[in-house]
């Protein structure tokens, strides 16, 4: 005859709850215990899994060139989402990874496409950037809701893509000439200036009145970073364009020394990422309708590197034979 089978429910805690429910037990106290399927509310909400790959980019590897451009994109849901099964009829499957997130952008891009179009595809894009959710936070401890490590640029991408904001924004943001002002690796000797412009256009049926700004990832680096946006405040009337001024002035000498101990295409994604972050000054250029919580953000990016200047004087080294 065969055993008799049991099943045993069983469920994984943490330490500290362990601590508390060992020492009850050990002092001879009842101990009532109350499993409760899923995570508490929110616990991680726009929490970047830890195997999620990070940027930047450097799309001139092949060529040794230096250029490092803003990746990824954009963030969305990917982790153990399940959905319909291709081929089989009414079964679903759970995915983690690019195979759940991009399905998800993809479609927020139909729908998009749908309500609005004559929107081509480069328009379609700046909006899904700029309408993003900029709360991303990385995975390093729980409660993340409530004072988390924020995501950068090269982690987070523009922030979680959020469709409803896309569907309702009437304004395209786009920062020549790939959408958000990303100013990539700058090796810098001392402060440097430089400027860049956003193109609006407004297809909306009214008037619409934009107040601009910028807003840091942390406020630690506006030791480093100081970006001011012109004009304040522009009114934009329908089919109507305008262009915003951005003024990044740049100080190397307060930042982190550099960390990264080698610096080459393969090196880039394999170094220490929280080294690379302390190099890296990123952020949100905002345009607010007056009345609207919700602006457009216009991402931000810039990876900075200290490096001292040398120069050579020109001297003879042979003996004087006068």
């Amino acid at each position: 005859s065969s055993s008799p089978t049991a099943t045993i429910p069983g469920v994984m805690i943490g330490k500290a709850d362990a601590d508390v429910l060992r020492d009850s037990v050990l002092a001879g106290e009842d101990v009532e215990v109350t499993l409760v399927a899923g995570l508490p509310a929110g616990e991680l909400v726009d929490v970047l899994r830890s195997s999620s790959s990070r940027g930047p980019g450097w799309p001139d590897r092949a060529g040794s060139g230096t250029r490092v451009v803003a990746k990824p994109d954009l963030a969305a849901p990917g982790t153990h989402v399940y959905a319909a099964e291709a081929g089989t009829g009414t079964e679903g499957l759970s995915k983690t990874g690019t195979s759940m997130a991009a399905p998800h952008v993809a479609g927020v891009a139909a729908l998009l496409r749908q309500a609005q179009p004559a929107l081509t595809a480069q328009q379609i894009k700046t909006l899904l950037l700029t309408t993003a959710t900029p709360g991303v936070f990385e995975d390093t401890q729980p409660g993340l809701q409530s004072g988390g490590v924020r995501a950068s640029r090269s982690r987070g991408g523009a922030g979680r893509v959020d469709a409803m904001a896309a569907l309702s924004a009437r304004t395209v943001a786009f920062a020549p000439p790939q959408g958000t002002v990303d100013l990539g690796l700058m090796e810098l000797t001392g402060p440097t200036t430089v400027t860049r412009t956003i193109e609006l256009e407004h297809f909306g049926e009214t008037h619409v009145t934009l107040t601009t700004g910028f807003t840091p990832r942390v406020s630690s680096i506006h030791k480093a970073l100081t970006v001011s946006v012109t004009p304040a405040e522009l009114t934009l009337g329908p089919g109507e364009t305008a262009t915003v001024q951005v003024t990044a002035s740049l100080d190397p000498n307060g930042l982190a020394p550099w960390r990264l101990a080698n610096w080459t295409p393969d090196a880039i994604h394999t170094d220490d990422g929280a080294a690379l972050a302390e190099a890296e000054l990123d952020g949100h250029v905002t345009l607010t309708r007056i009345g609207d919580e919700a602006p457009l953000r216009v991402p931000f990016y810039a990876l900075v590197r200290r490096v001292g200047r040398v120069e050579a004087a020109t001297a003879c080294l042979a003996p004087d034979m006068s």
